[in-house]
Formats: structure tokens, C-alpha cells, sequence
């Protein structure tokens, strides 16, 4: 009889923050220990601008990078979620084939609009399959 470990890992892409700038979200996760198709999910408290008649806009979208530092961050194809473009809150998800990730570490990564007050409140995870044991 075999061994069998079957285990998902929930892991904090981005802490949730409030971002009011073009920048990558806290947090990132090593890859090795993981394989498989994971499933993101990004939890929105919605965007505002303090400017009346903006219409302030915020998007994310995953990266991979071969080191920590992102200093070659590359976008992963197909990983980006729709554009968030109210203050409602609103819960996305999506796929990743992990075997289609070029680099070792994840993260993800969110662009605000040219609005110059705009906020969003942000918070990525990501429910990945360990490698375990056969």
C-alpha cells in the first residue's frame, strides 16, 4: 500500500491594503513546493476617488519572476482579473496551471488608473496543491 498525502496550501499573495499607487501588492509565494492548477481569488472593497466625476480604475494581474526581488517580474498570460471600476465589493477567481508559470516565486500586481486620488482596497490568496507524497 502506498503513502498518500493529499494537501492544498492557502497562501496571502497580496495583503490586504488599501493601494492608492501603481505598485506590486505585499507578499509573494515560492512556487517549489507546489504544483498543479491553483485557484487566485482577489477580494475587493471597491475603488474611490476623492474628486467628484472621476472615474477611477484598478487592475491586477499575476507575475512570476525566477528571484524575490521581481527584478525580471514577467506577466503571466491570461492571469489578470477584470478591472474594478466602483466602489462596490466584489470577490473574483480564477485558474492557474502552475506548470505554465515561468519563474520559481508568484506574486500579484495592481495598476491604478491616472486618477491622482484614487484608493482600493485590495487582498489576493491563492488555495495551492502541495506536491506531497505518492
Amino acid at each position: 500500500m502506498k503513502n498518500t498525502y493529499i494537501g492544498n496550501t492557502a497562501e496571502l499573495i497580496g495583503k490586504p491594503a488599501s493601494i492608492s499607487a501603481s505598485a506590486a501588492m505585499s507578499g509573494l509565494v515560492d512556487l517549489q513546493d507546489h504544483h498543479g492548477v491553483c485557484v487566485v481569488t482577489l477580494i475587493s472593497a471597491g475603488i474611490t476617488d476623492t474628486d467628484s466625476g472621476a472615474t477611477p480604475t484598478a487592475t491586477v494581474k499575476l507575475q512570476s519572476s525566477v528571484d524575490t526581488t521581481f527584478g525580471t517580474a514577467v506577466d503571466i498570460t491570461g492571469a489578470a482579473f477584470t478591472a474594478i471600476s466602483d466602489s462596490l465589493a466584489s470577490i473574483q477567481t480564477m485558474a492557474l496551471d502552475l506548470q505554465a508559470v515561468a519563474g520559481r516565486y508568484l506574486r500579484a500586481y495592481t495598476t491604478i488608473g491616472t486618477e491622482t486620488n484614487a484608493t482600493a482596497v485590495l487582498g489576493c490568496t491563492a488555495l495551492m496543491p502541495d506536491k506531497g507524497w505518492v
